[in-house]
């Protein structure tokens, strides 16, 4: 039994980021203050659960089901929902999440109300109601409920919470979304602040939020957490995710120092994303606190001025090269997240991030710490998606090519850069004129230079559907991905033919990194 049963929609996107879902975490921690049961189940966990939901509902008969979803979940939203209310219809089905911003999950989606916003304390209030036997949704901020006549009403917000109202949350419930299910890497995803203080074009969270700023936890509270983290879990890192962890370097110094137990060493190492500026204004604060950080996720996003222009990053080319150069001297391992196009990239925007990430400075890896070419570091580049889930740029055939061929070419790039990374590790690791040096730095060349390759040829073949004009992209761009799937795949049935003590040296290290 539970009063309350909180399913996570599945993710129908490709992004590979997928982690507990954090929102169900801290709701079912909120609910169990107040004295209810909850019962989490991330329905990406089992792809067969379209069998399985009616039975946990069967076995848990919840009196309120609540869904939590990203907006490229819609579809699956919809379906959860109906099978929920064909198991029992007067239940009460409550959606949240950035999927509440898309107008079409009122349209096809069998709910009786959605959270609109931040909303931590809604799914408590509606229980507080069901168990006095009065549900009223009028009466309840920040929530969106369907009339008789089927239309929705729209409720006021209620005040989003300040500082001190963070740091008075609960942990988050864990129970039945361990993080040991999610990947080999022994970290726990945290949010300690909310919002983000800038407005790019293409992010939901200033409307979501309905505000632009920062409010985070005090670092006193977020160590409690992390040093609650590393006891409750056998975990080595945690993963902020936050979406501009250092839009304070005061805060940022503040916490690091509140988790060192002796200088120079912390209680756990930290994942965060974060901006190019960000890493400008807070260069004395990472200089300090390097040890701390094992990876930085950085919002690159384009190497084309107009389109950083257009997207409102408020940022310069000469920022990003900057950061990138100042997290390589401080050596922290940093992801490069790119947006090649949306609907309104021109083909020259398109060659502009080809030529910039050919040029970019080198990316320092993980976990190595090495520095890696930028055009092999950022092998996996992800074009814009619109709020429905479907591609920006559908429609647009140059733009069509150009990421086809990409995306098609991904798995096999992958897999070579994983070979790189090993590659280059067993270089470092030998001495000077081995047999692993003879063979290995040409094979590196070799391979920046098949990457380089990759991009070119993807912008060639969208510069040639964009002049012909043709609609009959797809050929084309099957064409050029066999022949770059061909070359990667020649590269990986060439370590078959190395010299023993190469092979053993580059298993060694591909093992370590494909964990």
């Amino acid at each position: 039994m539970a009063d309350v049963l909180l399913l996570h929609a599945p993710d129908n996107s490709d992004d590979p980021r997928k982690g507990p879902p954090l929102a169900l975490a801290y709701l079912s921690a909120q609910l169990k203050s107040r004295g209810y049961t909850t019962r989490i189940v991330d329905l990406n966990l089992f792809p067969d659960w379209h069998y399985l939901l009616t039975a946990w509902l069967n076995v848990f008969a919840p009196r309120l089901i609540a869904i939590s979803s990203t907006a490229f979940s819609i579809q699956s939203v919809a379906e959860v929902a109906a099978l929920c209310k064909r198991w029992n219809a007067k239940v009460p089905v409550i959606v949240g999440g950035y999927c509440s911003l898309v107008s079409t999950l009122r349209e096809i989606a069998d709910i009786d109300a959605y959270c609109m916003g931040e909303g931590d304390w809604v799914l408590c209030e509606i229980m507080e109601q069901i168990t006095r036997g009065d549900l009223k949704f009028d009466s309840i901020k920040s929530l969106a409920f369907r009339d008789k006549g089927g239309g929705w009403i729209l409720n006021s917000r209620r005040s989003l919470l300040i500082e001190k109202d963070l740091d008075a949350l609960p942990f988050p419930d864990f129970t039945n979304i361990e993080p040991a299910r999610y990947g080999d890497v022994p970290a726990l995803p945290l949010y300690v602040q909310r919002g983000c203080y800038n407005a790019c074009r293409f992010c939901d969270i200033a409307t979501f939020y309905n505000y632009r700023g920062v409010r985070a936890m005090s670092p006193t509270r977020v160590a409690e957490w992390v040093h609650k983290a590393k006891n409750d879990f056998a975990i080595s890192y945690i993963q902020f995710m936050d979406d501009d962890f250092l839009s304070s370097p005061a805060w940022f110094d503040a916490l690091a120092r509140e988790l060192q137990f002796v200088p120079g060493q912390y209680i756990l190492q930290a994942n965060f994303q974060t901006r190019p500026r960000d890493i400008l204004r807070a260069q004395k604060e990472l200089c300090l606190h390097a040890s701390f950080i094992y990876q930085i996720e950085l919002g690159i996003e384009s190497f084309s001025p107009s389109q950083l222009k257009r997207w409102r990053k408020h940022q310069s080319l000469q920022d990003i090269n900057c950061a990138i150069k100042f997290l390589n001297k401080i050596h922290i391992p940093t992801l490069a997240y790119l947006i090649f196009s949306d609907r309104e990239t021109t083909i020259d925007e398109l060659k502009e991030n080809v030529v910039g990430l050919m040029r970019s400075p080198p990316l320092c890896s993980f976990p190595n710490r090495t520095l890696i070419p930028a055009v092999v570091a950022c092998h996996d580049i992800n074009t814009m998606f619109s709020l429905t889930g479907e591609r920006e740029i559908a429609g647009i055939p140059f733009l069509e090519t150009f990421d086809e061929i990409l995306q098609a070419t991904t798995d096999s790039a992958e897999e070579v850069y994983y070979f790189y990374l090993a590659l280059k590790s067993a270089i470092d690791q030998t001495p000077s004129r081995n047999i692993i040096h003879e063979i290995g730095l040409p094979l590196l060349t070799l391979i920046e230079k098949i990457f380089s390759y990759r991009l070119t040829r993807a912008v060639e073949a969208a510069n040639q559907v964009y002049i012909s004009g043709t609609s009959d992209w797809q050929l084309i761009a099957k064409r050029v991905a066999q022949e770059i799937n061909d070359i990667f795949e020649g590269i990986s049935r060439d370590i078959a033919k190395m010299p023993n003590d190469f092979r053993i040296s580059y298993h060694k290290n591909r093992k370590s990194y494909r964990k």
